[in-house]
């Protein structure tokens, strides 16, 4: 038999066969999750020309920016951004001085921001934010003049470190303002180098430092501290170099921290430390070079970085918003298929891409359960039972993985 002909007769006996397999083994492969395991996406720009060094805090599912610099000069706008329709609105503004490099963090639902610098000024004055009412109210001053430093919350105290005074020195004295008594008190300082613009975020009950300068020593030193006894901690060191105002936020156990600046380069790496192994692992790099002053955050299961400086020639700010997915493994699915947020005026729970199980919690302020592990199984809205007026917290679990958010209520509140 002619070679031609037996290969003929050879596809016509296993050909169907084989054509099934491939096609099976092309489907497969096109239906498998992706494994690609970090992505920023494009969102909605800030709605004016780019700016640096904004405060930034997050609220009732929103984020806010306040003052920083444009190519004006210093700013005290305030604008909040919806990630639900991915989009910007203007709030009153910050009723102190113009300035840039002020500290914020939140307690229960209020935010605060203060201190910061413009041209010939450090400042003391501290400032609490009713999202309810959008109304801005002076509290008790600093007990320095501060630009440059950070902050972080946990539970009902908020905690201000480092930064740089009026005389030009950098300090590492932390402080706790307690609204209960309207006052700040001092608390264990920080072991490391005096330095202004360090990192700080806080995770499971901890506040967490790195990073920060001091007269041309850049830092990647990485501390936990513990308020419940007044202490501090030396973790591993920062994957990335020495660096000055990086950005990050926290989704689940873990922190996800970069960009930066050290005598002039700009970085755009990012690391992710892992609380559960104590160490840190390289992500994918920020999508541009504006990487200086940006400002980071997270809302529900999704990070968020934007504006910022960049390292080419002249003073360019950014106006550009990414959000950031950490999809997981192949194994464990994408945690960003799930989508679950509060609407305002409501007591409705949005639960949106549901696959599979998704068991979620209702805790208040005392860590007692209202709803405790109850199950979703399909998209859904989820009406809550009546409530206390309080703020509460939105445990949600799925495919072996955490996430959570607050709420406020009553449903009046508006952002």
């Amino acid at each position: 038999m002619a070679a031609g002909l037996k290969l003929s007769c050879f596809f016509t006996k296993f050909g169907n066969r084989m054509f099934r397999l491939l096609l099976a083994l092309i489907l497969m492969l096109s239906l498998r999750p992706s494994a690609a395991q970090n992505v920023w996406e494009p969102k909605a720009n800030f709605p004016l020309e780019g700016r640096v060094a904004a405060a930034q805090f997050t609220l009732g599912g929103f984020a806010y920016i306040v003052g920083g610099i444009d190519a004006k000069g210093y700013q005290r706008d305030v604008w909040m951004y919806n990630p639900h329709t991915d989009s910007w609105s203007q709030k009153n503004t910050f009723p102190g001085t113009k300035r840039a490099e002020s500290a914020a963090f939140v307690i229960d639902s209020f935010a605060y921001v203060g201190g910061g610098v413009t041209i010939g000024s450090h400042f003391r004055d501290f400032y609490r934010y009713n999202p309810k009412t959008d109304v801005w109210t002076r509290i008790a001053d600093l007990p320095l003049d501060w630009r440059a430093a950070s902050a972080f919350s946990v539970d009902s105290l908020g905690y201000v470190m480092g930064g740089m005074a009026g005389d030009g020195s950098a300090n590492q004295h932390l402080y706790a303002y307690n609204p209960i008594i309207n006052t700040w008190q001092r608390k264990k300082d920080f072991p490391g180098t005096p330095r202004f613009y360090p990192f700080m975020v806080s995770m499971n009950k901890k506040g967490y430092v790195m990073g920060g300068f001091i007269k041309g020593l850049h830092f990647n030193d990485f501390y936990e501290y513990d308020p419940s006894t007044d202490s501090w901690n030396s973790l591993p060191y920062f994957g990335g170099g020495p660096r000055v105002s990086p950005a990050g936020f926290v989704l689940g156990d873990k922190i996800y921290v970069g960009n930066g600046r050290n005598n002039g380069i700009h970085f755009q790496d990012w690391w992710i430390y892992q609380n559960q192994t104590n160490s840190w692992k390289q992500m994918i790099n920020y999508p541009e070079d504006f990487s200086y002053g940006t400002t980071g955050f997270s809302i529900g299961a999704k990070g968020f970085c934007g504006l910022g400086q960049s390292s080419k020639v002249g003073l360019r700010y950014s106006s550009s918003l990414f959000s950031f997915t950490d999809t997981g493994s192949v194994d464990s699915g994408p945690m960003s298929e799930l989508e679950s947020y509060h609407v305002f005026g409501t007591r409705d729970i949005i639960f949106k891409n549901v696959s599979g199980t998704v068991r979620y919690s209702l805790i208040d302020a005392t860590g007692r359960y209202i709803v405790k592990n109850k199950i979703i199984t399909q998209n859904k809205i989820e009406t809550l039972p009546v409530l206390s007026s309080a703020i509460y917290n939105v445990s949600i679990e799925h495919r072996g993985r955490r996430f959570s958010y607050k709420l406020f209520y009553p449903p009046d509140i508006t952002p």
